[in-house]
């Protein structure tokens, strides 16, 4: 059976790796590895459900909820990890959902990330510009990872701290869906 390195690999036409795969493929390497692998233990991490689309999103669900009743009937146990933003909003009988931005110390960790990465040092204004971005977050991390950049290069060319924090209010450089 080809593991999934052997399969993401054979991916790979003239030095360039296709990213894209086949629904049937991913789905083809998991049923294969119920069948032939005898892991006691198996983790499948998925990001970005919101990516894709409702109905191919609760497809994506009902195969791996199947896919848990098959290791089950193994003996055998999988822990599925998924992650998303609140849409789509999907119910699965079987879970634990953890909303990241009621657990504790998350909005630390998110006012750490921007004292962090965000440029501009002591320069006047900077420290009101970092609680702007920890307020415009309203607990969302990515959208802070998303929008820190945007404010480095701004500073990159030269903004001052209150021009971005001006141009961070009215929207600017936001990612549409965040807006």
């Amino acid at each position: 059976m080809a593991t999934f390195v052997q399969m993401f690999f054979g991916k790979t036409q003239g030095g360039r790796t296709s990213e894209e795969w086949r629904v049937a493929e991913l789905r083809g390497f998991w049923l294969r590895l119920v069948a032939y692998h005898k892991l006691p233990l198996c983790f499948m991490f998925v990001g970005a459900l919101d990516e894709g689309s409702e109905d191919d999103v609760r497809s994506m669900i009902d195969f791996m909820v199947d896919l848990v009743d098959q290791f089950r009937q193994n003996n055998r146990t999988i822990l599925v990890f998924l992650s998303s933003r609140y849409y789509p909003s999907i119910t699965i009988e079987k879970s634990l959902p953890v909303l990241m931005e009621e657990e504790g110390g998350h909005r630390d960790d998110i006012r750490l990330y921007a004292s962090k990465k965000l440029k501009g040092g002591a320069s006047p204004g900077v420290d009101e510009l970092r609680q702007l971005v920890f307020s415009r977050s309203q607990g969302v991390f990515l959208w802070v990872v998303l929008a820190v950049p945007v404010l480095n290069k701004w500073y990159g060319q030269g903004y001052t701290a209150g021009v971005r924090a001006k141009k961070a209010r009215d929207g600017a450089g936001e990612p549409a869906r965040y807006r």
